[in-house]
């Protein structure tokens, strides 16, 4: 399903030169999978979501599950430049 919708249909934040897609109702049924063009983007980080309106699930249940000591997730500094530059949205 992911590679169905998520590389066909959706937004983009990121000119990644591929063909992925932000697709947010994938994203709520796969719980932030859905967010191709933004793991793509970032390959390496655990969050999946990168604008205020995403949401995603798993990231929030890997922040639950590492307070209760069952993972730890791999810190990704904020300040790490993407792989790609975000793309101009025109409002």
């Amino acid at each position: 399903m992911v590679n169905s919708f998520a590389h066909r249909y959706g937004y983009r934040n990121f000119e990644v030169g591929d063909h992925s897609q932000n697709n947010t109702m994938v994203a709520w049924l796969v719980m932030g999978e859905g967010y191709q063009n933004n793991h793509h983007a970032k390959p390496l980080s655990p969050r999946f979501s990168h604008q205020w309106y995403e949401i995603d699930l798993g990231y929030g249940m890997c922040i639950v599950a590492e307070k209760m000591r069952l993972l730890k997730m791999r810190k990704v500094r904020r300040t790490e430049k993407a792989r790609f530059e975000p793309m101009e949205h025109s409002a």
